[in-house]
């Protein structure tokens, strides 16, 4: 459960959410949130439920994205990339969407009949 005292607390922190602001909208004392995020006791999961749903959505996206970093978005990632980070995602973007390019045009030559151009994608 710490992992997630800790993702709210976060959360909280980093959207200028207040744990009174969060009891007001959930009817869960403001003592109990602030317990749990000091991780001085356990909540249920529907309490858990009722704290994530009342939150912004972009803030309670942003608590699963802290829950399971690998599944960050790309903006958040390309914000902490070095210049040849983002260089190097640019080349494998760029790659990708050659070679897909190249299937594409695979593909429709097989569909179009072979004395029809085939116009590449």
């Amino acid at each position: 459960m710490k992992k997630f005292n800790r993702a709210l607390q976060k959360t909280m922190q980093d959207f200028g959410i207040k744990g009174v602001w969060l009891s007001e909208k959930t009817g869960i004392s403001n003592q109990t949130i602030s317990t749990f995020i000091l991780g001085k006791n356990e909540m249920k999961t529907d309490t858990l439920e009722r704290l994530l749903d009342a939150l912004p959505a972009e803030a309670r996206d942003y608590f699963y994205k802290i829950l399971h970093p690998r599944t960050r978005d790309v903006e958040a990632f390309l914000m902490e990339a070095s210049q040849e980070e983002k260089a190097e995602v640019l080349r494998l973007v760029a790659a990708s969407l050659e070679k897909d390019v190249t299937n594409c045009s695979k593909i429709a030559g097989k569909l179009v009949p072979s004395d029809k151009e085939v116009i590449p994608v």
